[in-house]
């Protein structure tokens, strides 16, 4: 037997070590877990294999809405384009809505879109923000020269 306290080797039956003094005690170990050990144990195991199964659903459903968003974003983009560019002679319209095509493409790219909605709005845009730009510098160059 070994003394829990100062690790000295001690003689069986007695209740106190020779080295240290401190009283000795038993540990009497159980071969056998007892019926609520085990109950638990199995509550735990389930618990955490449930847990798991919701939150890999809960993974996937997430990923789901995430493309969709990513999808709808670059839907709209291509609307907001078309319209920019229709409304480019407008001047302020056609820039707000081409930098708003050019925004949601982006973010379509960002969540990981791959389809070539975004990539047809943020051309739509790009050419109803330059188109956009050009008309103001046209309108700011007949303005001055009369």
């Amino acid at each position: 037997m070994i003394c829990q306290n100062c690790g000295s080797q001690i003689a069986d039956g007695l209740n106190f070590c020779t080295e240290c003094g401190k009283p000795i005690v038993s540990q009497s170990v159980s071969s056998e877990p007892s019926k609520n050990e085990v109950d638990e144990y199995f509550k735990k195991l389930n618990y955490e294999k449930e847990y798991a199964k919701e939150a890999s659903v809960s993974h996937s459903v997430s990923v789901d809405k995430q493309r969709k968003r990513a999808e709808a974003s670059a839907t709209s983009s291509i609307v907001m384009g078309a319209l920019g560019f229709f409304m480019s002679a407008l001047i302020i319209p056609g820039l707000i809505l081409g930098i708003i095509s050019i925004v949601k493409a982006v973010n379509s790219k960002k969540a990981g879109y791959k389809g070539k909605s975004g990539t047809i709005g943020l051309i739509l845009g790009i050419l109803s923000t330059l188109i956009g730009v050009l008309m103001f510098i046209l309108t700011i160059y007949y303005t001055v020269t009369g």
